[in-house]
């Protein structure tokens, strides 16, 4: 996996003619070498990279840091991006779930993002990570909160989302 997973590195520097064979090793059998291959694709704006990392982002064999990482990627990319982002954050891994929640409150998406009460909902999630991807995601996408959107925030159960919520 190591000599493929290089290979695809090498592949990129090749530019358009390299991208068939990586198109094969975002195929491969190693999950290492899907993602290196993967990303190349995406860096290279490759035509089928947005089918790619939506197969890899949901692959349970890639590990879920990996798959987070992989989440960073996907705002470089157009198309159905949002809807993919929804689904990766409504469940899974906790890590891939706050990674899709943070890129929902990207500015490139603030027109197809979901509505302030999707993060407002999420500002009640057992796991930290959820809730700060949250707040995050509303300070950019929703700076100013109604009353009582606010309260959702100072009310909280958990003490991060109250300083979430003192700062804003």
């Amino acid at each position: 996996p190591t000599i493929r997973r290089e290979t695809a590195s090498a592949l990129a520097r090749c530019g358009p003619s390299g991208l068939p064979a990586l198109r094969a090793l975002a195929k491969d059998k190693a999950p290492e070498v899907r993602l290196e291959a993967s990303r190349q694709l995406v860096l290279l704006q490759d035509e089928g990279a947005p089918a790619i990392l939506a197969r890899l982002l949901q692959d349970q064999d890639v590990d879920p840091e990996e798959r987070a990482l992989l989440v960073r990627h996907l705002v470089l990319l157009d198309g159905p991006v949002p809807e993919l982002l929804n689904e990766l954050a409504a469940a899974g891994p906790t890590v891939v779930r706050a990674a899709a929640i943070q890129a929902l409150g990207n500015r490139r998406f603030a027109r197809q993002a979901p509505p302030p009460s999707f993060f407002l909902k999420m500002l009640d999630d057992p796991q930290a990570a959820i809730r700060q991807a949250s707040a995050r995601a509303l300070l950019v996408l929703a700076p100013r909160l109604s009353v009582t959107q606010t309260r959702a925030f100072l009310n909280s159960k958990y003490p991060d989302v109250r300083r979430a919520g003192i700062s804003r």
